[in-house]
């Protein structure tokens, strides 16, 4: 999974979850415009996104997507 912001050094955690269940986590720290976060063992399916972006000024926004792992 990729994640892009136009903020170097923003800070990404992503959850991925099948209904309240959290499946997996993952984190990153976007170095130009772009990070990557590899999910390993993931069964295919659709699992609920949340995306929680740090911004280094101290900021934050959340972003919820469904995730189709094929």
């Amino acid at each position: 999974m990729t994640c892009t912001s136009t903020t170097a050094g923003t800070k990404v955690l992503a959850t991925l979850s099948k209904g309240s269940t959290i499946v997996a986590s993952g984190t990153a720290t976007i170095k130009t415009t772009k990070a990557t976060i590899t999910y390993k063992g993931l069964k295919k399916g659709k699992y609920g996104l949340t995306e929680v972006f740090y911004y280094p000024n101290g900021q934050s926004s959340v972003a919820s997507h469904t995730l189709t792992a094929k």
